[in-house]
């Protein structure tokens, strides 16, 4: 009897257990919501759009002709004429159909999905796209994805656009990132971004990646490629333990993703309570010579989601706090500096972000290597 009663109370104790585990998150990113670093609402996007009416009512002739559809835009652009700026007037394009071209920037503004063209079926193709969060335009790994932006409570739905890794499945992995919103649904009131302009590139730059390394040496190296594939292990050791891919993007430019999906953070695990961390790290890298010199410059930018191991909601993704994200950036820099070192017999840092290798320590570096 003493018996039986025991087992009773092991079964009873192991349903306890289990029943108060916190459940693992489904790792289907359709089923995520993502917090964007600014969430709009109908009233924001109704406020833009009708500053943008307003700014269109009071134009002068020439502004009017300034019009993105007309031959003169087009033909400048296909010259090569200075065109410094043009508009759009209604019905607008949608922010999914802005130009692609590298020396335009789009100009974006909110519209209500009737006075944008074809928008109301493209808010319903990025709902769909949302509900089964399949990536599309993609440009070897890297593809577009519509996101669930986190809710600001005041039921209406806001969808993004973002980036995403892409795993060999073709389903998207690791944090997504560069994520716009493009569509508010608010009950009956839905509103699309729309693109208002363009305005013309003359000084193109890169956007800021959280940090730059740099190797420098005056013996022949690995090809930049084979180079990022040693650095693998950088990523895919502890404390990261991100899952890498390597992708070559010619002769002298590679770029290498490390991602992890939904896992219990090592980085982190300081933290209370615990956290599980949706994380990309992108280093893009590129080599040159120059004066007998090589070098092999590295671009790395991280992009961080955190959720807690007992959240309430697993499915709701947040960006971490400056002290999160601080400590996250540090652990991705001391890796791969570790690597660097590792990289070359004999290695010395020249500056916080400039190594050489088998280079003495008078060596004379040209300020192109320093940059």
């Amino acid at each position: 009897m003493q018996k039986h009663v025991h087992r009773i109370y092991a079964v009873v104790l192991a349903a306890f257990v289990i029943c108060g585990m916190p459940a693992a998150a489904d790792s289907n990113l359709s089923k995520k919501r993502v917090e964007l670093p600014y969430v709009p609402d109908a009233a924001a996007a109704e406020r833009d759009y009708h500053s943008l009416l307003d700014e269109i009512e009071h134009l002068n002739a020439e502004e009017k002709a300034s019009d993105c559809r007309s031959e003169r835009f087009k033909q400048a652009r296909e010259s090569g004429t200075p065109w410094n700026f043009c508009r759009f007037f209604a019905s607008f394009p949608p922010a999914n159909q802005a130009a692609t071209d590298e020396n335009i920037k789009a100009i974006y503004g909110w519209a209500p999905v009737e006075a944008a063209t074809d928008a109301a079926q493209q808010v319903e193709r990025w709902q769909i796209q949302a509900a089964n969060g399949t990536p599309y335009d993609c440009d070897g790994a890297v593809c577009s994805v519509i996101a669930k932006a986190l809710p600001r409570g005041n039921g209406e739905d806001v969808l993004a656009s973002c980036k995403v890794i892409t795993g060999a499945d073709g389903a998207a992995i690791g944090a997504p990132w560069h994520c716009m919103p493009v569509a508010i649904l608010a009950g009956k009131s839905i509103w699309t971004k729309i693109v208002a302009g363009y305005t013309e590139i003359r000084n193109r730059t890169l956007g800021m990646p959280d940090f730059d390394l740099a190797v420098i040496s005056r013996h022949s190296m690995p090809d930049v490629f084979s180079f990022l594939a040693g650095a693998e292990t950088a990523l895919s050791s502890p404390p990261l333990a991100l899952s890498p891919k390597l992708e070559r993007k010619g002769s002298e430019a590679a770029t290498l993703f490390g991602t992890s999906q939904y896992a219990p953070s090592q980085v982190l695990e300081a933290y209370r309570p615990r956290l599980r961390e949706m994380a990309t790290v992108r280093i893009e890298a590129f080599g040159e010579k120059q004066n007998g010199l090589m070098l092999i410059k590295l671009s790395v930018s991280t992009t961080l989601l955190v959720n807690t191991l007992a959240s309430t909601n697993p499915d709701d993704w947040h960006r971490p706090n400056p002290s999160q994200e601080g400590d996250y950036v540090k652990a991705v820099l001391a890796s791969l500096r570790k690597y660097l070192e590792q990289s070359c017999r004999q290695s010395l840092w020249r500056t916080s972000n400039v190594i050489t290798c088998e280079l003495s320590k008078d060596a004379q570096l040209p300020d192109w290597a320093l940059q």
